[in-house]
């Protein structure tokens, strides 16, 4: 593949929609035309791991490479070209401190994640995510290597912990939670990564997403895409702004930047 293109798609609330649980049919559409360009890799920049992306499955077969746990793992072209675990003693210290607040808190892993409890309020979240359930290992941060960290918690509660962890991004998600980002690795450097992999200037590159975490990657790139549903600072940074993914924002997007035809 010698692309002169490269369009990075985030999944939640992007592809997919959580809302109603699918990939809609006219993202599918986009997409495949999308495809149809030779001169056009896809990739997808996520915060999921590879092992949470069966929401996308109708798109994997146009997809070129995988940026996930945002930026941790990189999959370019079926080859794993980058596997950046987080240093353990940072893992450690940010762990003491979510155990300390009493936190519902997990850890992923490179083929799974964990979770210090599981109950049926916190099996019906990751269900309505349609994650797969994590397994039950309080321990597991301390004997396998950890990619990020992510905790349940209101609002309240996750700037109390960014006080107490001055020195780590505390991300929020678009329900009651966050990530925690350790090693200044974000979808920014990602982009950043795999488009030099490709060989593409960045007036090249074009990036979609919706969430706090797609931030650093829209700022960054001259082509970038906010969803609809995307909160106002997420929609500030971008370039463009769009219509929701369940208002056939992808399609008309893609359009709009003139990457497939109307």
């Amino acid at each position: 593949m010698n692309p002169t293109k490269i369009v990075f798609f985030d999944i939640d609330h992007t592809l997919y929609d959580p809302a109603s649980r699918c990939v809609h049919a006219s993202t599918i559409h986009a997409i495949e035309m999308l495809s149809r360009q030779k001169t056009v890799a896809i990739v997808i920049a996520t915060g999921r791991a590879v092992y949470m992306l069966d929401v996308i499955e109708p798109l994997k077969s146009m997809i070129d490479g995988y940026i996930t746990i945002n930026g941790q793992y990189i999959v370019d072209q079926g080859v794993v070209v980058r596997d950046a675990p987080l240093n353990q003693d940072n893992v450690e210290t940010v762990a003491k401190v979510l155990e300390s607040e009493g936190l519902v808190f997990g850890a992923i892993g490179a083929t799974r994640q964990s979770i210090n409890k599981l109950d049926d309020a916190i099996i019906a979240e990751f269900d309505k995510a349609a994650m797969p359930h994590p397994h039950v290992d309080r321990e597991f941060y301390k004997n396998h290597p950890v990619y990020q960290l992510w905790a349940f918690a209101d609002d309240a509660m996750r700037k109390r912990i960014a006080k107490r962890l001055p020195d780590y991004p505390v991300v929020p998600w678009l329900t009651d939670g966050f990530d925690i980002i350790m090693n200044k690795q974000t979808k920014k450097e990602a982009v950043e990564f795999v488009r030099k992999r490709f060989g593409i200037p960045l007036d090249k590159v074009y990036a979609f997403g919706d969430g706090e975490n797609d931030i650093e990657m829209l700022a960054h790139v001259p082509n970038s895409v906010a969803m609809g549903n995307a909160s106002i600072d997420v929609k500030h940074v971008a370039n463009h702004v769009t219509k929701a993914c369940d208002e056939d924002g992808i399609r008309l997007a893609l359009e709009a930047l003139n990457l497939i035809p109307k």
